[in-house]
C-alpha cells in the first residue's frame, strides 16, 4: 500500500486466461486507476 496526496492505494495482481477479454472489464471498476496486459 502507498500513501500520497490521493490517500491510501493498493495494488494486485490478477490472472485470467484471456487477459484482453479481461482488460476491459477491470478498466469499468470504481477505484481502478490504471490496468496494465501482458
Amino acid at each position: 500500500m502507498m500513501a500520497d496526496s490521493k490517500g491510501p492505494r493498493e495494488i494486485a495482481t490478477v490472472a485470467g486466461g484471456c487477459f484482453w477479454c479481461l482488460q476491459p472489464i477491470f478498466q469499468e471498476l470504481r477505484g481502478v486507476e490504471k490496468v496494465e496486459v501482458g
